[in-house]
């Protein structure tokens, strides 16, 4: 029997059962996919097989229509004259009375479509919001005196998964780089891979370089109910986000190195700024000069900090 599975405002069926190979299975009067799943918007009132069929309608001899029936009698014991085993006639009269009889002879035909019903039955399956990548699967038995127990299958993709994360802490995602293709330019808060790692998720490359893959967990599938799917998915979120939280942290370092420093800079600065406007006695000539030398290195160090973090 041919099963549809009520999900929200469509039907899903996997296959319309008791179609011949010469028919075609509608629904609701539309044809549907032969052996293979689909889905319709409206409730299913009717499912039916439809096939062509070729129909004798006449028989004409030499343009005259004619008796079939008659003709098909005649034609029969006319036939009982040949041996089917020897494949000989029985005498040459026999097999030219035979071959006369056929001679001129045209049947006409027409094509008639022909339908049957078939039995279908509706299930309604769990009424809540799948999550991503989830849809039902055949049903199993449930216990005996219980529901049927609907089963559903969550089949992630893992590069669909790691860029929706990454929008989530600001990462922008350049695409896949064919092999043998240059990288492409791309700042600290955007990423992309090489096709082949598509599934494996290895060889993230952002601004700063390759990323540690193997703070990825491998992406998880599941068969299960919806909640089992829904844990599974979240699961796979999460481990992404503790991904993109760390690649994020990595940036935000770098911008607070960046900024402590030209803070520092500024101080020093100022500072150089202060020991030159000193009027000190002679004999503080000498520490006043390792003063202002040590300042002046301790600027041109942090201008090189800065430099290399901008890079």
């Amino acid at each position: 029997m041919t099963t549809f599975y009520k999900i929200k405002d469509t039907y899903l069926c996997y296959e319309v059962a008791g179609v011949d190979f010469y028919e075609t299975p509608l629904v609701n009067g539309e044809s549907v996919p032969k052996g293979s799943r689909f889905t319709v918007a409206i409730l299913p009132k009717s499912v039916v097989a439809q096939k062509q069929t070729r129909h004798l309608v006449s028989t004409e001899k030499n343009g005259v229509v004619i008796d079939t029936a008659e003709w098909e009698q005649v034609k029969a014991e006319l036939y009982l004259k040949y041996d089917k085993d020897d494949e000989v006639w029985e005498s040459l009269d026999a097999e030219f009375a035979y071959k006369k009889h056929c001679e001129g002879v045209k049947h006409n035909y027409e094509m008639r479509t022909e339908t049957r019903d078939l039995p279908f039955k509706i299930v309604e399956l769990e009424d809540a919001e799948l999550p991503p990548f989830t849809e039902p699967i055949r049903l199993i038995n449930g216990a005996t005196n219980t529901k049927n127990v609907a089963l559903y299958e969550y089949k992630p993709v893992p590069l669909r998964l790691a860029i929706e994360s990454g929008k989530e802490f600001g990462f922008e995602f350049l695409g896949e780089v064919a092999n043998f293709v240059r990288d492409p330019a791309c700042t600290e808060l955007q990423w992309h891979l090489p096709s082949h790692s598509a599934k494996s998720l290895q060889f993230i490359k952002t601004g700063l370089g390759y990323t540690d893959y193997k703070r990825i967990n491998a992406i998880r599938s599941a068969v299960g109910t919806v909640e089992e799917c829904r844990k599974v998915h979240e699961a796979n979120m999460e481990n992404l986000r503790s991904f993109w939280g760390f690649e994020k942290s990595k940036v935000s370092q770098k911008a607070i190195s960046r900024k402590s420093a030209t803070s520092t800079l500024a101080k020093l600065e100022k500072l150089l700024v202060d020991i030159n406007s000193i009027c000190g006695q002679k004999r503080d000539a000498d520490n006043l000069t390792g003063a202002k030398r040590r300042t002046a290195e301790l600027i041109s160090d942090m201008k090189l900090i800065i430099q290399e973090e901008t890079q």
